[in-house]
């Protein structure tokens, strides 16, 4: 049996955000497989707690509006470049939704 902490290690990694990402996108698995271009019994097995190819993640997470990013962001330079600013923009934007 899992421990408290070893569940919540769980819940936080990616192919536990994508299945609940799945479930809470309210869509049937066929419409979710047709804008994923993913084969229905990939994703019905993938919430079975198989695996899944990595071509499937891909075709979900942009079907789902998902994204991968840091937990935690890299330490900012003394000066931000335009490239630090823009991913904090970007990182704001996201929080907000």
């Amino acid at each position: 049996m899992a421990t408290t902490a070893e569940t919540e290690i769980e819940s936080r990694t990616v192919s536990a955000a994508l299945r609940r990402a799945i479930l809470e996108d309210g869509s049937s698995v066929s419409d979710l497989a047709i804008r994923a271009g993913v084969e229905q019994g990939v994703i019905n097995r993938y919430l079975r707690g198989d695996g899944l190819p990595l071509s499937a993640v891909d075709g979900l997470a942009q079907a789902l509006g998902l994204e991968l990013v840091p937990a935690v962001p890299p330490p900012l330079r003394a000066e931000p470049t335009l490239a630090d600013l823009a991913r904090m923009i970007a990182e704001a934007g996201r929080r907000l939704r």
